[in-house]
C-alpha cells in the first residue's frame, strides 16, 4: 500500500511545515484556560459526533464493499463509544448533555463550531473511497490527537483544576489497527482509480476544518 502510505507521509510533512493554529493551546500555555473553555470544547465535539455518525452511514451506503464497509462501521462504533464517554466529561465539567441531545446547534455557535460538521457531510456525499479513508487516518501528530495531547500536557503541568474524566478522555491515542484499516481501504480506492491528489486534498481539508475545534473552544473571532 505504498501509494496510500506516501500520502500519509506527505500529510505528516505538511503538518510539520505549517502547523495549524491552536488558540486553546495558546491559552493553556498562558494559564488562561477556564472551565467554560473546556465545556465549550466538549459541547462542540459532541456536535461533531452527531455529524460524523450520519456521515459514516452515508459512506457505508456509497461504498458497501466488505473492507470499506467494515471500516465505516468500525469508526462509527468508536465515535458512538466516545460520545457516551464525552457525556460523562460534560457532566464532570458541570454541564448537562441531556439538554444538548439531538441538538445540531447551541446558542452562540457559528462558522467555527459548524465548519467540521459541514465538511464531513460534504465528504460523505462527494468524496471518493480513498479520500474518505485517508481523512479517517488519525496519527499522533494529527490536529485532533496532537492538539489534545498537548492540551492535556499543559493542563497537567499547571496543575489545573480539571476533572480526571476530561484528562483521561483527551489523553487518548489513535488506534493503530484502525489506521492500518484506513490505509488498506484508501489503497483499494486508489487501485480502482481514485485520484491521489483529491485524496490528499481531502485529508488536508479535514485538518483545516478539525482545527476549528480549537478555535471554537477558545472563543476566537469567527
Amino acid at each position: 500500500m505504498s501509494a496510500a502510505r506516501d500520502l500519509v507521509d506527505e500529510m505528516a510533512r505538511a503538518r510539520a511545515r505549517a502547523p495549524v493554529p491552536n488558540p486553546l493551546l495558546d491559552l493553556a500555555r498562558e494559564g488562561r484556560v477556564t472551565t467554560a473553555h473546556l465545556l465549550r470544547l466538549t459541547r462542540v465535539e459532541r456536535m461533531y459526533h452527531d455529524a460524523e455518525l450520519a456521515a459514516y452511514g452515508t459512506l457505508l451506503a456509497r461504498f458497501p464493499r466488505p473492507d470499506a464497509a467494515a471500516l465505516f462501521i468500525d469508526v462509527a462504533g468508536v465515535v458512538q463509544e466516545a460520545r457516551l464517554r464525552l457525556d460523562s466529561v460534560i457532566r464532570g465539567l458541570g454541564g448537562d448533555p441531556d439538554e444538548e441531545s439531538g441538538a445540531f446547534s447551541l446558542p452562540g455557535f457559528g462558522v467555527a463550531e459548524h465548519g467540521f460538521c459541514g465538511y464531513v457531510s460534504w465528504l460523505a456525499l462527494n468524496g471518493s473511497q480513498a479520500a474518505a479513508a485517508l481523512a479517517l487516518y488519525s496519527g499522533e501528530d494529527g490536529v485532533y490527537y496532537g492538539g489534545s495531547a498537548a492540551l492535556v500536557e499543559q493542563l497537567r503541568k499547571r496543575d489545573a483544576a480539571v476533572p480526571g474524566e476530561f484528562l483521561d478522555y483527551y489523553a487518548g491515542t489513535p488506534s493503530e489497527r484502525q489506521n492500518d484499516h484506513a490505509l488498506r481501504v484508501a489503497q483499494q480506492g486508489l487501485d480502482r482509480g481514485d485520484s491521489p491528489a483529491a485524496a490528499l486534498e481531502a485529508a488536508r481539508l479535514c485538518d483545516d476544518y478539525m482545527a476549528l475545534l480549537w478555535q471554537a473552544a477558545a472563543g476566537a473571532p469567527r
